[in-house]
């Protein structure tokens, strides 16, 4: 008996369809979502700067990663802030519950020239390569 409710159990947590719906449950909806993450990647790196930044991102993949149980997006951001160098890079984020994306990682452009290995270690293959392809054309501006 215990085998079959232990089956039984295993079955609904495992069936894709339960598992959709719970990673889907943290994306934000459509219209609040860009307004959330301009807000969370705000704050921060308005943290990191100690001040007020100017933050523009750019996704790297159609949709969320699925890793853990969280939707994970990965963005190419460009900051700026009065007095600093300004800083490029790829911010790994989370979306939790529909309220709020946090920030799990963030690797700036420097860092990644200077470790060639670094974007196949931390992305999926296909952010990688997007990455790679970014490190050529940015400007290297990113002195932090």
């Amino acid at each position: 008996m215990r085998a079959g409710w232990v089956a039984l159990l295993l079955a609904a947590v495992l069936a894709p369809g339960c598992r959709d719906a719970r990673f889907d449950a943290h994306v934000p909806p459509g219209a609040e979502f860009e307004r959330l993450l301009q807000r969370d990647l705000g704050a921060y790196f308005a943290v990191r700067f100690r001040g007020p930044v100017h933050e523009r991102h750019e996704l790297l993949q159609a949709g969320p990663a699925r890793v853990g149980a969280y939707p994970t997006y990965y963005a190419w951001v460009r900051v700026a802030s009065a007095g600093a160098p300004p800083l490029e890079g790829v911010v790994v984020l989370r979306a939790v519950e529909r309220t709020h994306f946090q920030v799990v990682d963030f690797a700036s452009a420097d860092e990644l020239r200077r470790d060639l290995g670094l974007a196949e270690r931390l992305f999926p293959r296909s952010v990688a390569e997007e990455v790679r392809g970014r490190l050529k054309r940015s400007t290297g501006a990113d002195r932090r």
